[in-house]
């Protein structure tokens, strides 16, 4: 089983990935979480005041957690993060027993 967390606060941004599941359905979750930690760290480089409080990836575990003190900027982060999100919840939805999604 593997448990996404998402937070979305009005200028954070965090999650969590844990576990393993079915292979195929693992190795997706994974490519949408390396995507994710990918598109964060380009858009750190090209944004001041942008700030990448955590980024972990290894075996089993994926964490990000961001901050940003400008709100616009935050929502134009969240704007480009919207497609993996997706991805997330199209996963939890179409395969429960390998995926859980926690909105906090």
């Amino acid at each position: 089983m593997t448990t996404v967390y998402l937070q979305n606060g009005k200028r954070t941004f965090t999650l969590s990935v844990r576990g393993h599941c079915a292979h195929d359905v693992c190795v997706s979750i994974s490519a949408l979480a390396q995507a994710l930690l990918q598109y964060t760290q380009d858009f750190m480089e090209d944004n001041a005041g942008f700030r990448v409080e955590a980024m972990e990836y290894g075996y089993g575990h994926t964490l990000l957690s961001v901050f940003c003190e400008d709100g616009a900027l935050m929502e134009l982060y969240k704007t480009g993060t919207s497609a993996v999100v997706t991805g997330f919840e199209l996963y939890a939805h179409s395969f429960p027993e390998d995926v859980v999604l926690v909105r906090a």
